[in-house]
């Protein structure tokens, strides 16, 4: 079984990689072995425990995107998650798709999951040529490096409010040197660091901890309320946006419906939304190994 680390390991600030663990955007980490991390041929290979048992996936859909939308409050972005809306990238890069095709919604390497991977990279500022790069390694899709720069404009043009609040958090930091989330969790980078060095830190950050942060609390909901029925179901990997069950024979569609109560309204979703006035849909994916 992994060591798990919730926190932000000490060891990290030495470099002590043997016993160093957690994530300073709040995400639990698993060492010895890397579970969050293990290859497609080693996942493929995992088992349920029970005869007829089977391996299910809950995976939060878009949520660093949503939490983009929540936390800036960029009202054009927002608009497109209450609408149901997620095609926009993917058209500017296959204009001639059929949205209702198996090419388009093909997972993981279908025409929207290139559009996705694209809006996740531009999420925290990534440049045309990493965007390029990654386009070509994953979907073997050569983008011309003009198209690359006008599609990342496009972005930041369509969502200039998300832009603004970035620019914000990256003015924040320049002037005391930290930031501090709704929920209490905070960063600190230092007066007069480089923000060349880190300005992509800084977009992140309060994105990936919100996101992470909402998991954890609907993790800890789905653990008691399995706890309190009783249920030989077991919650067996947590990977920063997907939790994955062994889930016992008998036992799914009792599971589907704790799932669906606490991942699409995860309880410290509440303060959060009270906190920022305003509300974001969110979404998840099942998959069965």
């Amino acid at each position: 079984y992994p060591s798990w680390y919730p926190i932000p390991s000490p060891t990290n600030h030495y470099g002590d990689t043997n016993e160093a663990g957690g994530t300073i955007q709040g995400r639990f980490s698993a060492r010895k072995p890397g579970a969050q991390t293990f290859p497609p041929p080693v996942m493929s290979s995992v088992s349920s425990r029970y005869i007829g048992g089977k391996i299910i996936g809950y995976d939060l859909s878009q949520i660093e995107l949503r939490m983009g939308a929540l936390l800036s409050g960029d009202p054009v972005m927002m608009g497109e998650y209450h609408r149901g809306i997620d095609t926009q990238t993917a058209l500017f890069l296959y204009p001639n798709a059929d949205i209702h095709s198996e090419e388009f919604r093909r997972f993981p390497d279908g025409q929207r999951q290139a559009g996705k991977r694209m809006n996740f990279l531009v999420l925290y500022r990534g440049g045309a040529l990493k965007y390029q790069e990654t386009m070509m390694k994953e979907h073997k899709l050569l983008i011309p490096l003009d198209k690359c720069k006008e599609g990342i404009a496009q972005f930041s043009q369509r969502y200039r409010i998300f832009r603004l609040w970035q620019d914000q958090n990256i003015d924040k930091v320049r002037e005391t040197g930290h930031l501090e989330l709704v929920t209490g969790w905070s960063r600190h980078w230092g007066k007069g660091h480089a923000m060349s060095e880190c300005v992509s830190e800084i977009c992140d950050f309060p994105i990936q901890t919100i996101a992470a942060q909402l998991l954890q609390s609907a993790q800890f909901a789905i653990q008691c309320e399995m706890q309190k029925l009783h249920l030989k179901s077991l919650i067996v990997l947590q990977i920063h946006d997907a939790l994955y069950l062994d889930v016992f024979p008998g036992e799914e569609k009792i599971i589907d419906k704790i799932i669906k109560k606490f991942l699409t309204r995860p309880p410290i979703l509440d303060y959060i939304e009270h906190e920022l006035k305003r509300s974001v849909p969110i979404e998840y994916e099942k998959e069965i190994k």
